[in-house]
């Protein structure tokens, strides 16, 4: 039971944070259990530590809704998150190893390859991995305990701020090494799968309404590969200190846009309650015809 619990809450976990459902999108349990081959028990879990996670929001008698990141949700978050990063640089630098090192190189040249290839998605799993590892060398459970599920909300939100629009350049010089443009690529936005229903084995691909922030420069991503490389060189020399003042501007660097950002797109949030109350695509105009319910 537990295993199934588990790969319900990865599989609904990666479609949430990677944008296949969008924030606000009503889930069906009965449509997700059959999706994902489980009984209700396992599902109502997953949809619990999901909860917990703050990616989805739960309506008494009526039904789940994924999440909406407003601008106060966002602020909240970095303001976790600057505080916890940079005592994990700090403690991880106090205590830092070769195998640690060797993962923080990994997870670096990870997302050198990833930028290259204009794979904005694998960029985002890269750096998390690198924050991800800063904490294990901290050694510090409590402090791993409190950052888990941070690691979700701060995927998401990269992911909901993250744009793939083209650059008037073909190589960036960054401290994780030179980068190549991938030839060819073109500028899109997220797209999400809000079809109510479907008898599909997963919607994973089923295209959706956009989502369309001012779009961002690909040297935002350059910059965080830069940061990472100092951080990097904090931590190898044991400077604790510098360690934690780079954690702390490396994730502060992010917070105005991020929060202007976020007020920008939760402006006309749908309220769980209403979203809940009906069949209907989140996106359709109120006049259209709902979606019939399956025999």
């Amino acid at each position: 039971m537990a295993s199934l619990r588990d790969d319900a809450y990865a599989e609904l976990r990666h479609r949430i944070v990677n944008l296949v459902y969008a924030p606000g999108q009503r889930l069906f349990e009965r449509d997700l259990a059959a999706e994902l081959s489980v009984s209700r028990i396992p599902l109502r879990e997953a949809l619990q530590s999901l909860r917990n996670d703050g990616l989805v929001v739960s309506v008494p008698r009526q039904g789940v809704v994924v999440a909406h990141f407003t601008a106060d949700d966002v602020r909240d978050l970095f303001d976790v998150r600057e505080s916890l990063e940079s005592l994990a640089a700090r403690l991880a630098a106090a205590r830092v190893g070769d195998d640690g090192l060797g993962r923080l190189r990994a997870s670096m040249a990870a997302a050198r390859t990833a930028l290259g290839a204009g794979d904005d998605s694998a960029v985002a799993a890269a750096n998390a991995a690198f924050h991800r590892e800063l904490v294990v060398m901290a050694a510090n459970p409590l402090l791993s305990a409190m950052m888990r599920p941070l690691e979700a909300r701060t995927q998401w939100l990269f992911n909901l701020t993250s744009r793939r629009d083209p650059e008037p350049v073909s190589t960036w010089e960054t401290g994780c090494g030179e980068v190549q443009a991938p030839p060819g690529r073109t500028s899109h936005k997220p797209t999400y799968n809000t079809g109510m229903r479907t008898s599909a084995p997963h919607t994973r691909t089923a295209p959706g309404p956009r989502l369309a922030p001012p779009p961002t420069s690909i040297q935002a991503l350059v910059q965080k590969c830069d940061e990472h490389q100092g951080l990097y060189e904090a931590v190898a020399a044991g400077a604790a200190d510098r360690a934690g003042a780079l954690a702390f501007t490396h994730v502060a660097s992010g917070r105005k846009e991020s929060i202007a950002l976020a007020a920008a797109w939760s402006a006309g949030v749908v309220d769980p309650v209403e979203a809940t109350r009906t069949r209907r695509r989140l996106t359709e105009p109120a006049g259209s015809t709902p979606a019939a319910p399956p025999a």
